[in-house]
């Protein structure tokens, strides 16, 4: 199991934690979509700890705090992220996001933050 590449869970599944904790051991993961669970942002940073490969992520509809964004670390391979139907997340880190190419929660995203977005990118 330990060459799982894609994994999607969705709803508020009793299990969907245990699972997302035990994520860290799948380094070989590259997609990843929980769509509107009510996990915490805590669990989700957690799990993605270590996920050197993935470059999907898609949490929409996921109950995530402010910070979100700046605790999940630096996500070099990262190439879609994926958050809309959700809520503030925060700014985007400086550094860590070079390779991202889709950010689909612009519509919430605020002008200041669009720029800083954009910045981001064309680092």
């Amino acid at each position: 199991m330990s060459s799982l590449r894609k994994l999607e869970l969705g709803g508020s599944n009793s299990n969907s934690t245990n699972i997302l904790q035990s994520l860290k051991s799948f380094s070989s993961l590259e997609s990843l979509a929980y769509i509107h669970s009510n996990l915490t942002a805590p669990v989700i940073t957690y799990a993605l700890t270590n996920l050197s490969s993935l470059e999907y992520l898609h949490l929409e509809g996921s109950a995530l705090n402010d910070n979100f964004l700046s605790s999940i670390g630096q996500m070099t391979s990262l190439k879609v992220l994926s958050l809309a139907f959700g809520g503030n997340y925060g700014t985007l880190p400086n550094q860590g996001w070079c390779e991202l190419k889709i950010f689909k929660s612009w519509h919430s995203l605020t002008t200041i933050l669009r720029k800083h977005f954009l910045h981001v990118l064309e680092t």
